[in-house]
């Protein structure tokens, strides 16, 4: 017996996880407006659990599903340009594995621990911007990312070059921007708890997850033109006897 079929295009694709991040911000906001210190302990939990800046919950879930999809799109398209013999088949390929990568750390804070160590190689004390001193090399390891796929960025049709650089400036301008400017603020005002970090903090995973997503829409549209329609069809068959 055959199970029913399951196709899942592309822009259904794209519009599913658009609203999922809205409602997610959405869902962030209201806890913490409606959800005081006060309240119930289980209450602050759920908070705690639908904060976009907190770690280990349903935004970090969502923010890993973003980028490991990142990074499945890119290894299709590794795979199908190595298919066609495009010679930028490795560009796409490291492109994946970066991702990859930004998924892992998504979720284990890899480059928050470099943090102490930059922190004392650059004489501690006050650091303003680099008070979260991981920044310093994340910025560093984007230009020399930056700098090995000049090249393959440049050869990309126009829409595409615009879209991508768009989407990396819209989540680097988070990643690293508001993540310098929060570390400004946090030192000057030595209030990681108030108001006004707590909205930085927000605006800043906002502009990750806004990233990510238009680099997704790129991708999707991308594999459309130049690869046929993307999507996936599952075809499950129970068992025999």
């Amino acid at each position: 017996m055959t199970l029913p079929r399951i196709h899942l295009a592309s822009r259904p694709l794209y519009r599913t996880l658009v609203l999922l991040a809205v409602g997610l911000i959405a869902l962030s906001l209201l806890s913490h407006w409606l959800i005081g210190e006060q309240s119930h302990r289980y209450l602050r939990a759920l908070a705690r659990f639908l904060n976009l800046s907190a770690e280990d919950n349903l935004p970090t879930a969502f923010a890993f599903v973003i980028l490991m999809l990142s990074a499945l799109l890119l290894a299709l398209i590794a795979r199908l340009s190595a298919a066609k013999a495009d010679p930028y088949t490795p560009h796409w390929t490291l492109l994946s594995l970066g991702f990859a990568l930004m998924a892992v750390d998504e979720v284990m804070s890899f480059h928050e621990r470099l943090s102490s160590p930059m922190r004392t190689l650059l004489g501690g004390g006050e650091l303003g911007p680099l008070r979260f001193a991981w920044v310093l090399p994340g910025a560093l390891l984007v230009l020399v990312v930056g700098l090995v796929l000049f090249r393959f960025i440049r050869q990309l049709p126009p829409v595409y070059r615009r879209g991508f650089l768009l989407a990396g400036a819209v989540y680097l301008s988070g990643v690293l921007g508001m993540e310098s400017l929060g570390g400004w603020y946090f030192e000057a005002h030595d209030k990681q708890t108030d108001e006004i970090y707590w909205a930085m903090s927000q605006f800043e995973e906002t502009l990750e997850l806004t990233g990510v997503l238009l680099f997704i829409r790129s991708l999707l549209a991308y594999l459309g033109e130049f690869h046929g329609e993307f999507a996936v069809a599952i075809h499950p068959e129970a068992p025999s006897g």
